[in-house]
């Protein structure tokens, strides 16, 4: 269950000034604007602006509107204000209306979507794949495996804290002698064009691992958890994405023919994603993980929240990262994917 909040910036357009809209903060991962209009003079563009904790301002999205017949203008927006939070350094937003001498705005309203304790989920019926030794496990994941200077995940506060270190102290348990690798996926997330993914994946240093993405995938490896999708979050991606993805799967799938692979999502929920890589994982015999039921206020960090950083001292986390998970979050985290394996079979 999600909760929806809306607000309203409807306001006068003047023939001598754009229209600005009120700053506003936002802390959820959904978010739509909804403009609609009549232009007497001039043609509309609608921009989405960032602004730092200084003032400065930034371009975030800029789409030029077409006007119908009699001057009819409309436009549906859909982003992610935490991705420009932790990206852009966006702590307040605003919304401009330019081009436009003269007009009539009759709505523009933003809707956040914010998902709650009780958030509902698709029950997966699990495969009872196991038993299992596992000697080689990889790890993929944005952030929330390697945010805190390349080495562990935001926003937790130490190395030990982290999904990656519960859910690998869990196999090791059983596995004594497994070992485990790490992968930098945001890569893979970010690119806006199947040549972008293929440099990414053929070419390109893992910022990790500093060799190409498509050497962490090998024929030894027997588990696979894939945590992406968070950073999927403009059109551009989206429309890669629902390529990339699946070449990705059909690679991992041709290149580590004994891998069991679970796909972890929903801490940053994108629907317009998720839709496709579900079908993925039933084509490709993938376990989702839906993190949806545990992604809420308490599980996240909060400001003040300290982290262990790699000099030794002790660090205050940015404003920015804190709709990230704190320590309960990523024990969260990691007992979904605990619970997974053991569902299957593969504990």
């Amino acid at each position: 269950m999600a909760n929806e909040q809306k607000r309203s910036f409807l306001g006068e357009i003047r023939p001598e000034e754009d229209f600005l809209s009120a700053p506003f903060r936002s802390a959820v991962a959904e978010a739509e604007v909804e403009i609609a209009g009549i232009a007497q003079v001039g043609s509309p563009c609608y921009q989405l602006l960032g602004y730092d904790d200084k003032g400065t301002e930034v371009l975030l999205f800029e789409k030029k509107m077409s006007v119908k017949e009699g001057g009819g203008f409309s436009y549906l927006h859909s982003f992610d204000p935490i991705s420009f939070a932790v990206y852009q350094n966006a702590q307040s937003l605003r919304i401009r209306l330019t081009g436009i001498e003269k007009a009539e705005l009759t709505k523009l309203t933003l809707t956040e979507v914010e998902q709650s304790a009780q958030a509902e989920f698709s029950r997966v019926l699990r495969k009872h794949r196991g038993p299992k030794s596992l000697k080689n496990v990889l790890f993929v994941g944005n952030s929330l495996l390697l945010g805190i200077e390349n080495r562990y995940g935001m926003c937790c506060s130490a190395p030990d804290k982290d999904y990656f270190y519960h859910v690998s102290q869990e196999i090791k348990k059983s596995n004594p002698d497994c070992q485990f690798f790490k992968l930098h996926g945001s890569g893979i997330e970010h690119a806006e064009s199947i040549e972008e993914f293929e440099e990414v994946y053929n070419e390109r240093p893992n910022i990790y691992t500093k060799r190409p993405v498509k050497e962490s995938f090998t024929p030894d490896l027997d588990l696979i958890i894939l945590q992406i999708t968070d950073n999927v979050n403009t059109d551009k991606k989206v429309e890669t994405f629902h390529t990339t993805a699946k070449l990705l799967l059909e690679r991992i799938r041709k290149n580590c023919p004994h891998a069991e692979i679970l796909w972890v999502y929903g801490w940053y929920y994108k629907r317009s994603v998720m839709e496709y890589v579900l079908d993925f994982c039933k084509q490709y015999d993938v376990e989702p993980v839906d993190l949806r039921p545990v992604r809420y206020r308490a599980n996240e960090s909060s400001r003040g929240s300290l982290y262990d950083s790699v000099d030794g001292t002790k660090k205050e986390a940015l404003e920015a990262w804190l709709t990230h998970p704190g320590d309960s979050g990523m024990r969260a985290i990691a007992d979904r994917i605990i619970d997974t394996l053991l569902e299957t079979k593969l504990l």
